[in-house]
């Protein structure tokens, strides 16, 4: 609601405050509070391996690359999973695996009319948000 109100910037700010502690009727009230989940998660993955770094192995993709290289990075995903040299799961099934998910993610991102796609190239924006505080 907020966001067809507001400027693109105020309306975006809004809505990631929004998005951090809240949930509402417009998402059925299935979202809130993620990047606060996001934060606990990423300080407690951070404790366990600290605790056992010979067993505990995280894997952070940062979104700006998912979207910039999405089969390298669902390549990425899958040597971390899988290994490497796992003889079973070869790098030609990994590489098909991570066309036919970039496909899906392909597909998906045409269809949405969610207000952050088509934003790329407004740089004014992007530079506004790189230096906001929420």
């Amino acid at each position: 609601e907020h966001l067809l109100q507001l400027d693109s910037l105020d309306g975006l700010r809004l809505a990631t405050a929004h998005m951090a502690v809240a949930s509402s009727e417009s998402v059925k009230h299935l979202a809130g509070g993620d990047i606060l989940r996001m934060a606990n998660n990423i300080v407690r993955f951070e404790g366990l391996v600290r605790a056992a770094p010979d067993k505990i192995h995280v894997k952070t993709v940062a979104m700006g690359d998912f979207i910039g290289d999405t089969q390298r990075s669902i390549e990425d995903f899958f040597d971390f999973i899988f290994g490497e040299d796992n003889k079973h799961i070869t790098d030609e099934l990994k590489k098909r695996a991570a066309i036919s998910q970039v496909k899906k993610y392909e597909k998906k991102t045409l269809k949405s009319n969610h207000v952050t796609q088509g934003n790329s190239d407004d740089k004014r924006i992007k530079a506004d948000l790189r230096h906001q505080l929420v």
